[in-house]
């Protein structure tokens, strides 16, 4: 995806790809539009708006040392829909906006895997139960078995 933002150009990449509902990871790369030449040293902060008119998520890209030119952020993209992207870039004292959509998939549950949860969860009560149980049979037993005095 790309966008303009006054005088640079601003290109994101969104990890997962199809993004889901929950935490998504951006990278944007900024160049100055004229020069291809990689911007850093930039102040960069990423808005995005839920679809519903919900809360905004709002965060400060970070430039990595290892990429300079390329900032990146997370953020808590909540429910699914057509979210929109601010990245605003300040530098050099003046600050620009490119926009962009982002299409936010629902989260996949998987309904199959609950039974095999559930009973994973009663096996391992059942053996907590058994075994205190256990320890309280046999320490009773002990108890009989050793005389007094």
């Amino acid at each position: 995806m790309r966008a303009s933002a006054g005088p640079y150009e601003v290109s994101i990449a969104v990890r997962p790809e199809q993004p889901v509902a929950g935490l998504v990871h951006f990278e944007a790369r900024l160049t100055v539009a004229a020069s291809d030449q990689l911007v850093t040293g930039a102040e960069v902060r990423m808005r995005a708006e839920p679809p519903a008119g919900g809360e905004r998520q709002t965060t400060r890209a970070l430039d990595t040392p290892a990429d300079p030119g390329v900032y990146v952020a997370n953020l808590e993209l909540a429910s699914p829909g057509r979210w929109q992207l601010t990245v605003e870039v300040t530098a050099g004292g003046e600050t620009h906006a490119g926009s962009f959509e982002l299409d936010v998939r629902a989260r996949a549950r998987n309904p199959s895997a609950a039974p095999l949860g559930t009973a994973v969860w009663a096996l391992m009560s059942l053996a907590i139960v058994a075994g205190a149980g256990w320890l309280f049979y046999s320490a009773r037993r002990a108890r009989r078995r050793t005389p007094a005095g």
